[in-house]
């Protein structure tokens, strides 16, 4: 008797995660330049001076901001009320960087204990090294996504079966401007 379950693995780019590093750091430096140059001064005074380019950039950065706030709201309930167990999985190193309940209960496992471990980990000895190529090909952008049927360890040592789904949640290509 075999159970089925469906599942969703998201796997994160190297190069999508620069890019959001980058991003970060950009609005930061933004917000730093923007703090030295009105500090004690307002920007009432940076405006008679010309500082409307930095009054866009920091309005821009503020809009910016605020849009990111919504779509991180927008993506969090998304995936945590999927009615399928989703993860995303560092794709260099397997690592679950995040998992929703639902993924957990068809593991058998806490979120926070799927954080400590990788797919490699809970995947059943003979379906590891598919995985392994699988992901290696996606890395490549040799393929978009792909679809299998695996099993899992629960650490009870019961298997499960899933339908999984995976594909990544960004690549060099949808990275560029």
């Amino acid at each position: 008797d075999r159970a089925s379950f469906a599942a969703i693995q998201l796997l994160r780019h190297p190069a999508e995660q620069r890019a959001l590093n980058q991003e970060t750091r950009t609005g930061q430096n933004l917000d730093r330049i923007g703090n030295l140059i009105t500090g004690g001064l307002g920007f009432a005074l940076i405006i008679l001076f010309g500082g409307g380019a930095l009054v866009r950039a920091q309005q821009r950065s503020e809009r910016l901001a605020q849009q990111l706030a919504e779509s991180e709201r927008l993506f969090r309930a998304i995936f945590e009320q999927a009615g399928v167990g989703v993860a995303v999985i560092d794709s260099l190193t397997g690592r679950f960087v995040r998992a929703n309940r639902k993924y957990g209960e068809m593991v058998g496992r806490e979120v926070e204990d799927l954080l400590t471990l990788t797919y490699h980990d809970i995947t059943h000895p003979d379906d590891i090294q598919r995985d392994n190529e699988q992901v290696a090909r996606l890395n490549a952008s040799a393929i978009q996504n792909y679809h299998v049927e695996k099993r899992y360890l629960r650490p009870d040592g019961t298997l499960v079966w899933v339908d999984l789904t995976a594909a990544p949640l960004g690549t060099p290509a949808s990275m560029a401007p």
